[in-house]
């Protein structure tokens, strides 16, 4: 049977779209064996000061990965700026398998979503998600505010300075 081909451009854009398929393969962590496997993710602390700031979102970081299975080097691709420390922290402290291949360098997707939930939100509710292979989850409730916490009324104060002149 003889196939007559017209139109090669139909190849060409065929090859085109193989072409671009492996880099994607390999900065989702996949090669062409199999998707790096994690041996060790550590989750992020969720910051104080985005806390307060209600500052939540994703992290996306890009991950450079040795034969050892160590990271090597990061690259944060997106996600807010107060979360960005936490997340590099706890990047570094990832470990992936080792491969045979003594020159093999992987790259890996990793991410980090940081969640502000309502205060009535149960502790149960509020531990680490893990969503294989390479996402993390980290909940936290929205910060109760109270006005004047911190500031004693004047007759407090004065009460205080007395107390503390009697010792």
């Amino acid at each position: 049977m003889m196939i007559h081909v017209r139109n090669s451009k139909f190849f060409q854009v065929f090859g085109l779209l193989l072409l671009m398929i492996e880099p994607l393969n390999i900065v989702l962590g996949q090669s062409h064996d199999q998707p790096v496997v994690v041996v060790q993710a550590v989750a992020p602390v969720f910051p104080p000061l985005a806390v307060t700031a209600a500052q939540d979102g994703t992290v996306v970081v890009d991950v450079q990965v040795d034969a050892k299975g160590t990271v090597k080097s990061l690259q944060i691709v997106e996600g807010p700026k107060l979360l960005h420390k936490v997340v590099e922290i706890a990047t570094r402290r990832w470990v992936f398998a080792a491969t045979e291949d003594k020159t093999d360098s992987r790259t890996v997707r990793l991410s980090f979503v940081f969640k502000l939930v309502s205060k009535e939100t149960p502790s149960e509710e509020l531990l680490t998600i893990f969503r294989p292979p390479y996402q993390v989850e980290v909940r936290t409730r929205f910060p109760t505010i109270t006005k004047y916490a911190d500031h004693p009324s004047k007759h407090n104060r004065r009460s205080l300075r007395t107390r503390n002149n009697l010792r």
